[in-house]
């Protein structure tokens, strides 16, 4: 690099004397990997806040609860009939990460849910990004797109479709002129052969 210059001199400034530079210097030499200097480190030896203890007070059973049992545990309902069903039902069932998942015909794998899911999972799709409030079976196939099943989804849908505000104000309102719309007129040949205006 001296060559590019015709004369340079190095003159050596003491640490002392430059203090921006001996703090870019410290800056560069970390004390500790991930740890800057201006933070303040201290180590607990025990957790500053208590954990309350968390029990479960009543198992509910949901429509899942069978098919969780059978196809973890094998355990078969005492009436016959049931267990029939069961067997037959759970062919279409899968259960992966503790999680109970349905075949779908025309989707993958749908995540069963139910209760309070169920009503999130409707509000969410039904008001939609762009607030579509889609309702009926759009609803239903879109509910399915995003991949949750449960067996009363028609029923839940409809159920909330009639009571969403916002679609019982705006469902008989006419979005169209109410005046017949104009025949369009075409000037030109017709065809027949004839010249119409």
């Amino acid at each position: 690099m001296e060559a590019t210059f015709e004369k340079f001199t190095l003159l050596h400034v003491p640490r002392e004397q430059n203090e921006r530079a001996d703090l870019l210097s410290k800056l560069a030499t970390p004390q500790k990997s991930g740890v800057q200097k201006s933070i303040i480190h201290e180590s607990l030896r025990r957790p500053t806040i208590e954990e309350p203890d968390v029990g479960c007070v009543d198992k509910r059973t949901t429509w899942m609860s069978p098919l969780l049992a059978y196809l973890k545990d094998e355990v078969k309902p005492e009436e016959p009939n049931q267990a029939k069903k069961l067997v037959k039902d759970v062919a279409r069932y899968i259960v992966i990460g503790g999680e109970l998942y349905r075949r779908g015909f025309s989707f993958p794998l749908l995540r069963c849910i139910d209760g309070e899911e169920t009503r999130y999972v409707i509000k969410k799709v039904h008001e939609g990004l762009c607030d579509s409030h889609i309702g009926g079976r759009a609803l239903a196939r879109k509910i399915a797109r995003t991949g949750y099943y449960w067996p009363t989804l028609k029923g839940n849908y409809m159920d909330y479709v009639k009571r969403c505000n916002k679609c019982q104000r705006f469902a008989g309102q006419v979005t169209h002129h109410q005046s017949s719309y104009m025949p369009l007129l075409l000037h030109g040949p017709s065809t027949s052969g004839e010249w119409t205006s």
